[in-house]
């Protein structure tokens, strides 16, 4: 029982992990500067990081690669 709760606790840390601007613009394969205008037109959310940054998750970030059209 202990061992589910630790893996459930370390999936909920990973997906909202913060990730910045231009990490998330390379992991999607953008410019970031086409990732800035992804976040203005709310195509995916960001909030202010623990240092001060706007991020995104990394939750965010898997459902777009995952929704995206092929």
């Amino acid at each position: 029982m202990v061992e589910d709760q630790n893996a459930s606790e370390n999936t909920m840390a990973e997906d909202v992990r913060p990730v910045s601007f231009l990490d998330a613009a390379r992991f999607l394969g953008v410019d970031v500067f086409t990732f800035y205008s992804m976040v203005q037109r709310e195509e995916i959310p960001s909030f202010l990081g623990p240092w001060g940054e706007y991020v995104v998750s990394q939750a965010d970030l898997d459902k777009l690669v995952t929704n995206a059209p092929c």
